[in-house]
């Protein structure tokens, strides 16, 4: 019989906090990661089991996986580790989450639809905060407005949000590329940071730039709107750099820059503090548009972005366990509908 569920990158910070926080949602995990004393420590700490194995091998990763009924992936750059993980969850017959939000991590899920369908596996990627509130969202205003040809989302975090060493080394790896968005169904290139707006986020209204966000995949695949923008908030200093980042996106590619950005990253990064996750607070605004001009604008406010991801992602694999599942790639709103992020303590949902 299979047990309930594998935490992979248990080690990193958000592993750790689903981890620590598992026993809130009634589960019990395996803590898994490649690094031996932190995962050893974690588990001790916590009382569960652990496995040791790193994602070179797809025999380690079967092995590991054998027993297991789902897995979620916190080990990132996603780019990176779900190849892997989807060649062994496909053989074992294990459900797969994950914390991606990039885009390529999405890409190279899409391979792998066909044959989780034909094995009878579901393929889930981003429970975190990016995407389940903006999925959320955008499903709803797509209900609102069920003829909407156009999508924006947007999100603020009130103080500035601190980064975790994992989200810094996956922006690291993104620099030096062109931004996106998606027209008539199709994703494109533009700077990143080409498009600037003010948006109303309820609790004040503050500047936000163009970036290419997971949803300019997820959203389509679970609306089907064909026209999608996706905003960060940022100060206007920042928009204007990115003007003038064409010519210097060379160096931010170039090998012993990202090395070094790396080596500052693993020195300077750890992640909000639990006082610092209780004092922010993050807001995601969408607005829709059909050829005629109407328009609906909502926000959903929520909690801290780590304090998100940890409840949403518990709260998917409790329910996936329980049964409540798709065969396939999936996406959070697809599968459990506009109001899973409301189920997360201290959400809600306005609309404009």
């Amino acid at each position: 019989m299979k047990k309930s569920f594998l935490i992979y990158g248990a080690s990193g910070y958000s592993g750790r906090l689903v981890a620590e926080h598992a026993s809130i949602y009634g589960l019990q995990p395996i803590l898994a990661g490649r690094e031996r004393s932190s995962i050893v420590e974690l588990a001790t700490k916590l009382g569960v089991e652990y496995r040791i194995f790193s994602l070179d091998r797809i025999e380690d990763i079967v092995q590991a996986l054998t027993d297991v009924e789902l897995v979620l992936n916190t080990a990132g750059p996603f780019d990176d580790t779900v190849e892997p993980f989807l060649r062994a969850c496909i053989q074992t017959k294990t459900h797969y989450l994950d914390l991606n939000g990039e885009l390529a991590g999405f890409e190279k899920a899409q391979q792998f639809d066909r044959s989780a369908q034909n094995a009878g596996v579901m393929i889930l990627p981003a429970v975190g905060f990016d995407v389940v509130p903006s999925d959320c969202l955008a499903l709803y205003l797509k209900n609102q407005l069920p003829d909407a040809n156009d999508l924006k989302l947007a999100f603020a975090t009130f103080p500035r949000a601190r980064m975790s060493r994992g989200t810094a080394l996956t922006t690291l790896g993104q620099l030096g590329w062109p931004g996106m968005s998606r027209k008539e169904g199709k994703i494109v290139n533009q700077p990143i940071g080409k498009l600037g707006r003010i948006i109303d986020f309820g609790v004040s209204k503050v500047f936000a730039i163009s970036v290419p966000w997971g949803d300019l995949w997820t959203a389509y695949r679970t609306t089907h709107i064909p026209n999608i923008e996706t905003y960060v908030a940022a100060n206007r200093p920042i928009f204007y750099v990115m003007k003038f980042q064409i010519l210097f996106n060379w160096i931010l590619r170039m090998a012993w820059f990202k090395s070094l950005s790396r080596r500052w990253i693993m020195h300077n990064l750890i992640g909000p503090s639990r006082a610092q996750r209780a004092q922010s607070s993050s807001v995601v605004w969408g607005q829709v548009r059909n050829y005629s001009g109407e328009s609906r604008q909502a926000i959903i406010s929520c909690p801290e972005v780590y304090e998100v991801t940890y409840h949403a992602a518990l709260s998917i694999a409790r329910e996936v366990l329980a049964g409540v599942w798709k065969a396939g790639l999936q996406t959070p709103a697809g599968v459990f509908g506009d109001k899973l992020i409301l189920s997360i303590p201290g959400t809600c949902r306005e609309d404009l």
